[in-house]
């Protein structure tokens, strides 16, 4: 393996997620959601917010303000995806700005199980086979 090569095909950094918070480029595998679902992710998941900028596909510059919720791991390692809620600009009929939400993913996660790995017990130490992100869950005994 060279050093231009990576190892997980779908590897991504902290660099990758601030572009999406930026603006700069589409959230990728983004699938709108009701704003119950974001708010209910938002209460129960372990996120860290961030306010931005959501570009909409197609769009040639960041196109509307944004507030990222972004999923962390059991260890705190950031996962790649999250969720969005975003201007959706004025609504003319209903005399106010809309809102809209969706959930975005770097990565389709590929779940690999590691050695030693114990469901019933709640250890279960896997990564990601494409990004190679930790999944490891230990809920303990």
């Amino acid at each position: 393996m060279t050093t231009t090569e990576k190892k997980y095909p779908n590897a991504f950094t902290a660099d990758d997620i601030d572009l999406i918070v930026a603006g700069k480029v589409v959230a990728p595998n983004f699938e709108p959601i009701d704003l119950e679902e974001a708010c209910a992710f938002m209460l129960m998941g372990t996120v860290n917010d961030r306010h931005g900028w959501f570009k909409t596909a197609g769009a040639q510059s960041y196109s509307r303000t944004a507030r990222y919720f972004e999923e962390h791991g059991q260890g705190g390692q950031q996962l790649g995806q999250g969720v969005v809620i975003y201007s959706a600009g004025w609504d003319g009929e209903r005399h106010k700005y809309g809102i809209k939400a969706g959930r975005w993913v770097l990565c389709k996660h590929e779940h690999v199980a590691h050695a030693g790995a114990d469901p019933r017990r709640g250890w279960r130490p896997a990564h990601c086979g494409k990004c190679g992100v930790s999944l490891t869950v230990d809920s303990g005994d």
